[in-house]
């Protein structure tokens, strides 16, 4: 048994990321919409994120949807999130207030990490139309909302700034570094991170 665990363990995200990084650190992992990101930025800023994540109360089994564009926060948000365990629901950029309300509820989202824009879209204005009662929420506080009971928190990359919303990757990570959560802590974390 132990050696399964093992072998799990080798197939996981986090072993592979940083695999990859160090064989191919300074090449391009995704390039979109004029941003590039490298693999060694990837496992580092993903691992600053990672941390960032785990003093926020996100941990292995976490449902955490994502409903960003294909680009460098949808890769850094989900290898960060992957890093932890925490189960990502990838959500279309496409889908309307019924959809997005349809999504959230019944894949028991408890955090959302979304871009507040993206082409004509506004997301911070969708969710309101998903969820009206929002407007009346501290999002410094667990969110407490009748259409979407699971749903605790939401995070907005972007200059979408709401009351009920919190500050996505810098805050996230300049919380993890407040909270003085290490890369030996991260570590112990990953390590129970496996495959299948």
């Amino acid at each position: 048994l132990p050696r399964m665990a093992d072998a799990s363990r080798e197939h996981s995200l986090p072993f592979f990321l940083r695999q990859v990084a160090a064989r191919f650190g300074d090449r391009e992992l995704i390039v979109a919409d004029g941003a590039r990101l490298r693999f060694d930025e990837a496992e580092r800023r993903s691992r600053r994120l990672a941390r960032g994540l785990l003093a926020d109360g996100v941990t292995k089994g976490t449902r955490v949807g994502v409903l960003m564009p294909n680009g460098v926060d949808w890769v850094l948000t989900w290898l960060a999130a992957a890093r932890v365990g925490a189960l990502v629901v990838p959500i279309n950029t496409f889908f309307q207030a019924r959809e997005l309300a349809h999504v959230l509820r019944h894949a028991d989202v408890e955090r959302l990490f979304a871009v507040s824009r993206f082409l004509k879209h506004d997301y911070a204005e969708r969710l309101e139309r998903v969820a009206p009662e929002l407007a009346a929420q501290d999002g410094r506080s667990p969110l407490r909302l009748r259409s979407l009971p699971y749903l605790r928190q939401i995070r907005l990359w972007g200059d979408g700034d709401r009351s009920w919303a919190m500050g996505g990757e810098t805050a996230l990570a300049e919380l993890g570094e407040r909270e003085g959560l290490d890369d030996e802590f991260l570590g112990g974390v990953e390590s129970e991170v496996t495959a299948g």
